[in-house]
């Protein structure tokens, strides 16, 4: 259901923040001049307009979790910011029954065939 999705969304972020839903309370407080009453009514309202947004879209049945894998290719990376400009993604979706990788065509042919090689690497794992 969506709101077990919201769920794991909430609590993969506090996870990412390395903090729980009581240390982000303390850091908004901190950090807005609330108190800690005020910082957790903030907090939810967000939540609460999050939960209520993605109630209205749509996930795929069947989907458990998903995962992209972002890297650059280039022959060159001369900046960081080339890493933002052109970046490409694998998405790993995992079903009830099955996963499944995604990509979009790399438009350099060798580079292409390193993708179709890791996919094909992991296909029957």
């Amino acid at each position: 259901s969506n709101l077990k999705h919201i769920n794991l969304c909430q609590s993969k972020i506090l996870k990412i923040m390395k903090m729980n839903k009581g240390d982000l309370i303390n850091r908004i407080a901190e950090n807005a001049s609330l108190t800690k009453a005020q910082a957790t009514e903030a907090l939810n309202c967000v939540l609460n307009c999050v939960e209520e947004s993605l109630k209205e879209g749509e996930i795929l049945d069947g989907l458990t979790d998903a995962k992209n894998l972002i890297f650059c290719f280039g022959k060159q990376i001369p900046t960081t910011k080339i890493l933002a400009v052109r970046p490409r993604s694998i998405s790993i979706s995992l079903l009830n029954d099955a996963f499944v990788i995604d990509f979009l065509e790399v438009p350099n042919e060798q580079l292409q065939q390193l993708v179709y090689k890791w996919v094909e690497s992991v296909k029957n794992k």
